[in-house]
């Protein structure tokens, strides 16, 4: 019966949900670069965050769009080429930390180049405040609407289910608390102030940035990039 392979489709759940977007708003937002995705109903997400799977649909409408195309890669220099774009499709491409299901879309847009490029009048928007990109993109043949659980039979290779959770747990380890932006504060008549998503950052091979002491006798080091916002990357299992 329905209620049968519902409760066996929920046994085998990985324990992530997911979320279904389009290129090349999928890939910038596994990057780190996007961080807002423009949906028809609110929804919640854990208190404090949650990572959520980056699944890319098999949609290349947007990927044709050659204007659209100029400006993100006018935007976004590293964004992959229309045929690695279209290659990602029907994979997990990273994940991202969900932190508000509810945030105003016209406010999103003002803060987000990709969301604003988005053609859509879906008046709600839900925020990401960091990512996490898969080193390479993790087939998984078919998406959903709104956001949905990952199973282990959706996985083209079952180990991959194992990876999806380990790029997770690399984002724990990493502090994301420490890069967490502040809540949102009410303006004037209710409305949310700009604020922008922070996102970790990864200097790509040719493009390191400088390293420096934080402070005289500390261990610690920052990172000064070139200002291009970039995702951690993780090894994953073959």
């Amino acid at each position: 019966s329905d209620l049968r392979s519902i409760r066996e489709m929920a046994g085998k759940r990985v324990g992530m949900r997911a979320i279904t977007m389009q290129q090349p708003f999928a890939a910038a937002m596994a990057h780190g670069r996007g961080l807002f995705t423009r949906r028809g109903k609110p929804t919640k997400f854990a208190e404090g965050g949650e990572w959520v799977a980056v699944h890319c649909g098999s949609n290349s409408e947007h990927i044709k769009n050659k204007k659209l195309m100029a400006e993100v890669r006018a935007e976004w220099r590293e964004c992959p080429s229309d045929a690695e774009l279209v290659s990602q499709q029907k994979c997990i491409l990273g994940i991202a930390h969900f932190v508000d299901g509810a945030f105003d879309a016209r406010e999103a847009e003002r803060q987000d180049f990709f969301l604003k490029r988005y053609d859509c009048t879906k008046t709600t928007a839900w925020r990401a405040d960091a990512a996490v990109a898969a080193p390479r993109p993790i087939s998984y043949p078919k998406g959903n609407l709104q956001v949905w659980h990952l199973c282990e039979e959706g996985f083209a290779q079952a180990a991959d289910a194992a990876n999806v959770l380990r790029l997770a747990q690399s984002g724990k380890k990493s502090g994301t608390k420490s890069i967490r932006p502040a809540e949102p504060k009410k303006a004037v008549g209710g409305e949310r102030k700009s604020m922008s998503p922070a996102v970790k950052k990864e200097p790509l091979a040719g493009n390191a940035g400088k390293v420096r002491k934080r402070s005289k006798g500390s261990s610690k080091q920052v990172k000064e990039t070139t200002g291009v916002r970039r995702s951690t990357r993780v090894k994953l299992e073959p």
